[in-house]
Order: structure tokens, then C-alpha cells, then sequence
């Protein structure tokens, strides 16, 4: 086998390498940040159920007995959650105490904002069945933007990683296994072909090559 077929063969052989292998990456990479997305706003939003359920059970008897220094005590301390940015207690059809985050003061939670960019949860609250108020907060989903970015980062780089070790352990493979063997056969080939009917050939391989060298 001549060296530049040899040297044709390697090419092709490490071109589709090339492209089969972060093909495949791509799609396990694309379905991994799908997945990571989804699984975030997903803890998110049940966060977010959870804060709404456990603020109803806390402000149904302070809501009832009117004690607004309990609903602004605990409005205030909605916000050691840090993704709360904003949050409002009512008590019947008076608002007891409202608190937006910095940074997000200049948006209007209770009449116009962008949805799509916050968790939002409302509810009346009840006390032995009666509404006595009312409970909103708003949480900001950005975390989940830099968390999938994060996270797609470190799988990003995992898979580069992968898949040059991949890459390089197949193409040396490939050219111990087959590319060595070839050339090899190749040569003894033509110093028989030349005259040297002496000249040694492995045949000690059990594969194709071996059995190509055998014939």
C-alpha cells in the first residue's frame, strides 16, 4: 500500500471521527442543558408553591385578628429567599406593607411586568373559610439562566474533554491496529514482488489483516 493511500485512508478515517463523535456530543450536550433548564424552574416553581402554601397557614389568624405588625414582619422576611424580589400582605382591601428588592424597584409588579422573566404567586388568604387578605410575591428566574449557564459551561468542557480523549485513543487504535499492520504488509508485499522471496510476513494476526497477510 503506497504511503499517500495510507495517508488517504488516516484522513478519511479521522474526518468522519471528526465529525461523528461531536455530532453525537451535541445532541447528548443539547438534551443535557434541555434537561437541566427544565429540572431548575421546575425546583423553582415548587419552591414557590411551598413559600405561597406556608404563607398562608402563617398570616390566616394575624390577617384575622388585624395584627399588621405580624404581616410586615413577615413580608420582610420573605425576602431572605433571594430570589423573592418582591412581595405584598393586604388585609382585606388595605395594603399593609409592600417590598421590592433593589434593583427591581423601577418595575411595576402589580400591574405591568414581563411575565415571562418571574415566578409569580397570588392568593387570597382564608381564615375558617373567610378571606381576611391576600399574599403576593414575585420571584426572579434569572438564577436559572446563570445556573444553566453554569452548568452548560462544565458540561461543555467535560464533553470537550471526552471526546478528545475519545478521539485520540481511536485514531492511535486505528493506526496500531490497522494502519501499522497495512503498511507493513504493504512493504513486505512489494520486496517479494521485487525479487526477495525471502522476505518475512507477520501472520501471527487473527483478523482480517492476518488473514490477508496469510493468502
Amino acid at each position: 500500500m503506497p504511503l499517500s493511500i495510507s495517508k488517504n485512508i488516516s484522513q478519511r478515517f479521522i474526518f468522519w471521527l471528526a465529525i461523528i463523535i461531536p455530532s453525537t456530543l451535541f445532541v447528548f450536550f443539547a438534551a443535557f442543558i434541555g434537561y437541566d433548564a427544565r429540572s431548575t424552574e421546575t425546583a423553582l416553581n415548587e419552591q414557590a408553591d411551598h413559600i405561597l402554601s406556608f404563607s398562608k397557614q402563617s398570616l390566616a389568624s394575624a390577617m384575622w385578628q388585624y395584627n399588621h405588625e405580624y404581616v410586615k414582619d413577615y413580608i420582610e422576611s420573605l425576602f431572605l429567599y433571594r430570589d423573592i424580589v418582591f412581595a405584598q400582605g393586604t388585609i382585606e382591601s388595605q395594603i399593609i406593607k409592600t417590598k421590592t428588592r433593589d434593583g427591581y424597584k423601577q418595575i411595576d409588579f402589580v400591574r405591568n411586568f414581563n411575565a415571562n422573566k418571574f415566578i409569580i404567586r397570588k392568593s387570597p388568604v382564608e381564615y375558617k373559610k373567610d378571606d381576611v387578605g391576600s399574599i403576593i410575591f414575585v420571584m426572579n428566574t434569572g438564577r436559572v439562566a446563570q445556573q444553566v449557564i453554569r452548568n452548560s459551561l462544565a458540561a461543555g468542557l467535560l464533553l470537550l474533554f471526552v471526546a478528545t480523549i475519545i478521539s485520540l485513543t481511536m485514531i492511535i487504535l486505528f493506526r496500531k491496529n490497522v494502519m501499522t499492520p497495512l503498511v507493513n504488509l504493504d512493504n513486505s508485499a512489494r520486496q517479494i514482488a521485487s525479487g526477495e522471496f525471502d522476505t518475512p510476513i507477520d501472520i501471527s494476526s487473527q483478523d482480517e489483516i492476518g488473514q490477508l497477510a496469510k493468502s
